[in-house]
């Protein structure tokens, strides 16, 4: 009914504030220091199972540029940079004991795929972490390694 959407909407905006502030924190510090992101709620015509609004996550990966739609400007690096800025927020949320990266850091090089692999050196000190990746910063902070190949 509209009163329950409309507390949900409520909820929803408390909630979308925070994450906001701590995804961009986030981001910054995985190299993507000009970015902006907002979450957008734009209103369904008639209310639906899911709340009154569609959620829309709205990003300037550069200063200056108008805030787009995230799935649609995005480039693969940063697409995984966000990916990890979020896993690195909600997995301590919600009590995970392990989590699988596979190729999380894809698309970056440099100073960015340090700073992701200080992000997920960071997050293994809360659980346990596998990843996948092809970069040299990655692997190089892993505890142990494992050598996989196709036959």
């Amino acid at each position: 009914n509209q009163e329950d959407g409309e507390k949900l909407t409520k909820a929803r905006r408390i909630v979308a504030r925070q994450l906001r502030d701590r995804i961009v924190n986030e981001i910054q510090y995985l190299q993507m220091k000009d970015a902006n992101l907002e979450i957008s709620f734009k209103p369904y015509e008639t209310p639906q199972k899911d709340g009154l609004e569609r959620i829309e996550f709205l990003i300037s990966p550069n200063k200056g540029e108008p805030l787009k739609s995230l799935n649609k400007i995005a480039s693969g690096g940063e697409l995984s940079r966000i990916m990890l800025a979020l896993k690195s927020i909600f997995v301590r949320a919600h009590g995970q004991t392990a989590i699988l990266f596979d190729e999380v850091d894809s698309g970056v090089s440099g100073q960015a795929a340090q700073k992701m692999a200080e992000k997920m050196k960071d997050i293994a000190s809360v659980i346990q972490v596998i990843c996948i990746s092809h970069l040299p910063q990655v692997a190089s902070m892993s505890d142990h390694h494992l050598y996989i190949s196709k036959h």
